[in-house]
Order: structure tokens, then C-alpha cells, then sequence
């Protein structure tokens, strides 16, 4: 059952990450860690495209996920995403570091 669940959430954070409507932002924090590791929004959506769930919580009416995937060159990257489920914006926000 577990297995399910990861496996609809990571289709559900596919189909937001390549939604037209769904802003992709890192944290503050992340986006200074993201500019260390040399990893670009692009990246993070290719990594959010073709990564695989390792992690899924709920924290303070938010879910947070820990995704890793790969780059646009390959390179595997460790994503920590969250979604606020009453953001009417639709946001997503990350942080990461190459594995």
C-alpha cells in the first residue's frame, strides 16, 4: 500500500512540475545551497520529471517529498520539495544538493 501511495504522489508531483499554471521556486535558504552545487531550476525540473519518491511526509499542513533524480547531463541530484495543498498560487518549492 505504501508503495502505491509513493508511486501516485511521485505521478502527482510530475504532472505539477510540468504544469504551465504551477510556479517552481527554490527556498531561500536552498537557493544558496543550489548555487553552491552549481544545480539550475532546469535541473530541478528535469530531476522532478524523471526522479523517483525516496521520502514523503506531511509537516505543519504541508508535504514535503525527498526526491532524487537526474539532470539534464545525467548527474543524480537530491531534491527536498514542498507543497502547501491551500496555496492558490501553486507552488513548489525545493531545495538540493548533488548526490
Amino acid at each position: 500500500m505504501l508503495a502505491y501511495r509513493s508511486q501516485r504522489a511521485g505521478v502527482r508531483l510530475r504532472q505539477l512540475a510540468n504544469s504551465w499554471d504551477v510556479e517552481i521556486m527554490p527556498t531561500k535558504r536552498g537557493g544558496r545551497r543550489l548555487e553552491k552545487e552549481k544545480i539550475t531550476r532546469p535541473d530541478a525540473i528535469t530531476a522532478l520529471g524523471n526522479g523517483r519518491i525516496v521520502n514523503s511526509e506531511r509537516r505543519h499542513g504541508q508535504w514535503r517529498m525527498t526526491v532524487i533524480g537526474q539532470d539534464a547531463d545525467g548527474k543524480d541530484i537530491q531534491l527536498v520539495v514542498s507543497i502547501d495543498p491551500s496555496n492558490k498560487k501553486r507552488i513548489i518549492n525545493f531545495s538540493g544538493h548533488r548526490v
